[in-house]
C-alpha cells in the first residue's frame, strides 16, 4: 500500500501496514470483535481510520460491506454445521432472534444450494426436518428445506 521510500527504495519495516499484512485470520478477528470496526481496530492496534483504509485496499470494499460479507459467510457456515436459527443468532451476538431473521432472511436456503451441499440436499429430501429450526421461531422465511 503506502510505504516510506528513500532514494526510490522501500524502507524495511516502515510501511504502516506491514503488521496488518501479516494478519491472516481477519474473519476470526472480526467475529471476536463482535463485528465492530472500532473494536477490531483496537484489537489489531491501529486507529479506526487506518483500519478503514486498509480494509478498502486489501479487500476492495468499504469496511461495512466487508464486515457484512464476513458475517454472512459465518451465518452460512453455522447453518451448514447444523446450528438452528436461535443458536446462530446468539453466536452472532443478536439479542433477539427476530432481528437476526430480518437481517439474514433466505440464507438457510443459500447455505444448502452450494455444490458441497448437493448430496446433503438430496439426503434431506428423504428426511424433511433434518435441518433444524428454532421451535417457535418467527422466521417464516427461514424454514427447513
Amino acid at each position: 500500500m503506502f510505504a516510506a521510500l528513500q532514494n526510490g527504495k522501500q524502507l524495511e519495516g516502515t510501511c504502516m501496514n506491514t503488521r496488518l499484512n501479516q494478519i491472516q485470520n481477519w474473519s476470526e478477528l472480526a467475529e471476536q470483535a463482535r463485528w465492530s470496526l472500532s473494536a477490531l481496530a483496537k484489537r489489531v492496534g491501529v486507529s479506526l481510520r487506518t483500519l478503514e483504509r486498509y480494509v478498502l485496499g486489501r479487500f476492495g470494499k468499504c469496511p461495512r460491506a466487508w464486515i457484512a460479507e464476513v458475517k454472512e459467510k459465518r451465518v452460512i457456515e453455522l447453518f451448514r454445521d447444523g446450528c438452528n436459527v436461535n443458536e446462530t443468532a446468539t453466536k452472532l451476538g443478536y439479542a433477539h432472534t427476530s432481528s437476526f431473521c430480518h437481517k439474514f432472511r433466505g440464507l438457510r436456503e443459500k447455505a444448502m444450494k452450494t455444490p458441497e451441499s448437493q448430496s446433503a440436499q438430496a439426503n434431506m429430501s428423504q428426511t424433511p426436518n433434518s435441518f433444524p429450526l428454532h421451535v417457535g421461531s418467527r422466521c417464516s422465511n427461514l424454514q427447513a428445506l
